[in-house]
């Protein structure tokens, strides 16, 4: 998805093998090949354009990660822009990919304060789905809107629209707030898996940690065991307290996962439609 192509490798000597090997498909020798050429490159630029053809080995042999380590090295110094937004471009692609968004949206905020417009806009739909995943819909609007304005030659007043429609704030997701739904639940148990909107866990955690006051109250009024009572009684109690309270919590974040998820479903739809 949106992987770039056509950045600019030497085409000299050094990327002979390796380029071979890539077009034979043996990508892991051509991977091999190309961190032979970032040992012996005579420049950055050489050393850059190695790290992208071996980041796409990765890519083709299903290693993301590895794609992701590679571009992690590029060192961006020194790079003509078209070069420099290449290995901006894939570095931020393997993050995001990798859901390292973080490190994305850090790739491509370095495309949009240090080179032309035009390396913007090229950027500016992965930059879109980058800010989407962080929840920063707002921001992501402007970015779909840098490109419907510059990339897009037909109707682009109905598609500036459609842009402010998507991203509407009354079609912001409501997300859940998992630190009140913990302390929810730390008052009363099984309300803060009720503020997640989970009827069945809120029961079964308030009968749970109920079922630890029980067990004291029988130990000591009908058995007798005083000390054997409260002492298992509470060990149950707490236990299913604290599981409560972290169950709460988890499935607000649960929930708010999957709400999330679903708008930015519906976002990417738009955006690859573009």
């Amino acid at each position: 998805m949106f992987r770039s192509v056509g950045y600019c490798s030497n085409q000299n000597e050094h990327f002979q093998l390796a380029d071979s090997l890539w077009t034979a498909e043996q990508y892991e020798w051509a991977a091999i090949e190309y961190e032979r050429v970032v040992f012996n490159g005579v420049d950055n630029s050489t050393r850059t354009a190695a790290f992208l053809r071996k980041s796409d080995c990765y890519i083709q042999l299903g290693s993301k990660e590895k794609a992701m380590l590679t571009t992690q090295r590029i060192q961006f110094f020194g790079l003509s822009d078209s070069l420099q937004y290449e290995a901006r471009y894939h570095a931020a692609l393997n993050s995001f990919i990798n859901e390292n968004f973080e490190q994305a949206q850090t790739h491509l905020f370095q495309v949009d304060q240090f080179l032309p417009l035009e390396y913007q806009v090229k950027a500016s739909l992965l930059h879109a789905l980058t800010l989407n995943e962080m929840r920063k819909w707002s921001e992501a609007e402007q970015k779909v809107a840098l490109y419907i304005e510059h990339a897009i030659e037909a109707n682009k007043d109905s598609l500036q629209d459609a842009n402010g429609l998507e991203y509407h704030a009354d079609n912001h997701p409501k997300l859940k707030k998992p630190q009140r739904a913990f302390i929810f639940s730390s008052i009363i148990p099984g309300s803060g898996q009720l503020y997640s909107g989970h009827i069945f866990d809120a029961a079964l955690s308030a009968i749970l940690v109920l079922s630890g006051v029980g067990i004291a109250v029988y130990g000591i009024a009908i058995a007798k065991y005083y000390v054997t009572g409260i002492a298992l009684g509470y060990s149950v109690f707490q236990r299913f307290y604290i599981a409560g309270q972290k169950r709460a919590k988890f499935l607000a974040e649960r929930k708010n996962y999957r709400t999330q998820n679903r708008y930015n479903q519906q976002l990417e739809e738009f955006i690859l439609a573009l």
